[in-house]
C-alpha cells in the first residue's frame, strides 16, 4: 500500500506540488474569505482531507482509489494559478513558462507510459495473451447458444461474455455463494440454479482465495458429473459427461 503512494507521489509529483501549494494558500486565505461570508477553500481542504480518509479506510490502497483524490487536487492546484492573473504580464509569462517546465517531462513519460498500455491492449496483443478471451472462444466454440457456463475459482467473470453464454445461476461471481453478503439461503437458491442449468462446461479457476473457504456440494458435483477436457493457461476447462442425464 504504502509503496504504491510513493510511486503515486513519486509519478505525479507537479500535480502533488501545486496542490500543496494551493493549501498554502488555502490557510493564508482562509480569514479573508470567512470575513467575506465565503470559506468556499476550507470547505475543499475539507473535501481533499475527506477524500484521503476515503482512499485509506480500506486500507488496501488500489489504484483506483486514487481517482477521489484528482477532484480536489486539480482544484487547489488552480488556486495558485488563479492568483496569477493579477500578476503582471511579465511575471504571468514566466509563471506559465515554469509551470509547462515543471509539468512537460512528467506528461512526456505518462504519455510514453500509457502508450505502452494501449500496445500492450490492443486486439491483437490481448489475443495472444489474454486468457479470458481465450477460454470464452473456447467455449463458445464448443457450445451451443442455449448451454450454460459456470466460472468458479476464478475472477475472470468476463469469460461469460467473450463467450456470450449464460451463467448457470444467478450467483455468477463465486465468492458471493461462499460468504456474505450473500443474504440467508442465497446456497439453496444456487443448488437450485445449478439444478435446473446444469452448465455444459464449468471453468475452474485457481485463484489462491478459494482456499479459505469450502463449498463441498459443488465440489462432490464437480467430481461425480464433470471431467477435465482441456486446460488454458490458470483455467481448467470441464466438461459435462455425456452419461449423466438430469441434474
Amino acid at each position: 500500500g504504502w509503496t504504491f503512494i510513493a510511486n503515486y507521489l513519486r509519478q505525479q509529483w507537479p500535480l502533488w506540488l501545486l496542490g500543496a501549494s494551493g493549501l498554502a494558500l488555502v490557510r493564508v486565505r482562509a480569514g479573508k474569505a470567512r470575513a467575506n461570508g465565503l470559506d468556499s477553500r476550507g470547505l475543499l481542504a475539507w473535501w481533499l482531507f475527506g477524500c484521503f480518509v476515503a482512499v485509506a479506510a480500506p486500507l488496501k490502497f488500489l489504484d483506483h482509489y486514487f481517482l477521489l483524490l484528482i477532484p480536489g487536487l486539480c482544484l487547489l492546484a488552480a488556486a495558485p494559478l488563479a492568483d496569477g492573473a493579477a500578476w503582471p504580464r511579465w511575471a504571468r509569462a514566466s509563471w506559465v513558462l515554469f509551470l509547462a517546465l515543471l509539468t512537460l517531462p512528467v506528461a512526456v513519460r505518462n504519455a510514453a507510459r500509457f502508450q505502452a498500455e494501449w500496445e500492450r491492449w490492443a486486439p491483437p496483443a490481448v489475443e495472444r495473451f489474454y486468457e479470458p478471451l481465450q477460454v470464452g472462444r473456447y467455449l463458445r466454440d464448443h457450445t451451443a447458444p442455449t448451454d450454460r457456463i459456470f466460472v468458479w475459482r476464478s475472477f475472470d467473470t468476463d469469460i461469460y461474455f467473450h463467450a456470450d453464454r449464460r451463467p448457470a445461476s444467478r450467483f455468477f461471481f463465486w465468492p458471493h455463494i461462499l460468504h456474505p453478503p450473500l443474504p440467508p439461503g442465497g446456497q439453496d437458491a444456487f443448488r437450485r440454479d445449478f439444478e435446473r442449468h446444469p452448465p455444459r462446461y464449468v471453468v475452474l479457476g485457481a485463484d489462491p482465495t478459494f482456499g479459505e473457504y469450502r463449498f463441498e456440494w459443488l465440489e462432490e458435483r464437480m467430481s461425480r458429473l464433470y471431467e477435465e477436457e482441456t486446460v488454458i493457461g490458470a483455467h481448467r476447462i470441464c466438461r459435462r459427461k455425456e452419461t449423466t442425464l438430469g441434474p
